[in-house]
């Protein structure tokens, strides 16, 4: 298992867990992905509607892995 993430910053969860990466997404560029495994988050609007929050670069950086997924 290999952990990806913009940058190699520590990445901090919701549950204030610090994750660190091995590598940039840049650097999957040039491994073999099998399965790739995207952490989502949301957030809550009014009358407790749940809203999911997306980062347009990190779907774009997505789609241009999905041609070499298993």
């Amino acid at each position: 298992m290999v952990l990806a993430a913009g940058a190699m910053d520590p990445v901090t969860t919701g549950a204030g867990v610090r994750v660190l990466p091995d590598v940039t997404s840049g650097d999957l560029s040039t491994r073999s992905i099998g399965t790739l495994i995207v952490p989502g988050a949301v957030e809550a609007g009014s009358r407790r509607r749940v809203h999911p929050l997306t980062d347009p670069r990190v779907v774009a950086r997505v789609r241009q892995f999905a041609d070499r997924l298993r």
